[in-house]
């Protein structure tokens, strides 16, 4: 009786359906024949007989108007009131049909979900990245907690370590941010001027200017970098590289002046010679930080200046023997009077 009450209250259901659908101006669909098919569709995965595909799921008018996970979970729904009939264990039953899930017209996750995600990964990076930074400005990397650039990251501390696992990942992805935010002066435009003393004072003045903007972050990078292994070589790789690229493109044209005079103007034969020590010693006096520091009281201008001065003395002197002294001038240590 319950069998018989069932299929009459499925029929009534139906019923209802072809009303609903006649009154929107749908064409009646035969669901007893619909339901028939599934049954045999079903019968026959569950044999291993035949695999149904997404379109062929498409076709029973129950399914139509479903996505594709619902689909699925119609259909293990009716597998499992077949095994009864199939006299197969309900667990090999539903195994058989899970490999239908990858139904070919399945749609993939929805890729405005990832980019959300996606972004909400790289704006937490980079305020993690923006606190670390301004911590490094005012208090130095060393002093620097991971617990104080959570707080003002606003994540915990677990999140820090997720997107920067050691130390030297964050203080690289710092000090690129730095760099992105604070460029060094273009080599490449004193490279373009000729003159030797020209090329220098500009160097020179650009050069102290961008030191005076980056005084705090520049002066705490130094002191910590003796005591941070890891920071020691993001310096000698970032900074350390720049300046003695800053060395030879402000050395260049002293060099060429001075390697002529020496060797009386003849041909090097294409072999480069090597920078003269002195005016090499003068010139890295010149840039580095702790002699801008010295002398930042008397301006940029000034200082660059005098250090100018002093590098075009040293060029001068790279082109005479060891012994040479000017005519009147005191021996010099170590020559022969």
């Amino acid at each position: 009786m319950m069998g018989v009450d069932g299929a009459a209250q499925r029929a009534g259901r139906q019923r209802m359906l072809d009303q609903a659908e006649a009154s929107a101006g749908r064409a009646a669909i035969d669901h007893e024949a619909d339901a028939e098919g599934i049954e045999v569709d079903l019968r026959a995965i569950v044999r291993g007989e035949q695999v149904l595909a997404g379109p062929d799921l498409r076709r029973h008018h129950r399914l139509h108007f479903v996505s594709a996970p619902r689909r699925v979970s119609f259909a293990l729904r009716a597998v499992w009131r077949l095994c009864p009939a199939l006299a197969l264990p309900s667990s090999s039953a539903i195994m058989a049909f899970i490999e239908m899930k990858q139904i070919p017209d399945a749609k993939p996750p929805r890729p405005y979900r990832l980019r959300k995600r996606a972004a909400s990964q790289a704006e937490t990076r980079h305020r993690i990245i923006e606190a670390a930074s301004e911590l490094h400005r005012r208090v130095g990397p060393a002093a620097t907690t991971i617990s104080e650039i959570a707080r003002r990251a606003g994540v915990q501390r677990v999140t820090v370590y997720d997107h920067f696992p050691d130390d030297g990942a964050l203080l690289g992805a710092c000090s690129a941010h730095w760099r992105q935010l604070h460029p060094a002066p273009d080599l490449a435009a004193w490279h373009s001027i000729g003159d030797p003393g020209h090329r220098l004072r500009r160097g020179l003045r650009e050069l102290y200017a961008w030191y005076r903007e980056t005084e705090p972050m520049t002066a705490n990078i130094l002191r910590d970098a003796e005591v941070l292994p890891a920071l020691q070589v993001i310096v000698d790789h970032g900074l350390g590289a720049w300046l003695e690229a800053a060395v030879t493109t402000l050395a260049e044209p002293f060099a060429g002046r001075a390697q002529a005079s020496v060797r009386g103007s003849q041909p090097s034969g294409g072999r480069a010679d090597p920078l003269p020590q002195r005016l090499a010693a003068a010139l890295r006096l010149a840039i580095a930080f702790g002699t801008w520091r010295t002398l930042s009281s008397l301006g940029d201008d000034e200082a660059a200046e005098s250090m100018a001065a002093f590098v075009e003395l040293a060029a001068r002197d790279s082109g005479r023997r060891p012994g040479f002294r000017a005519p009147g001038g005191p021996p010099r240590p170590g020559s022969v009077s």
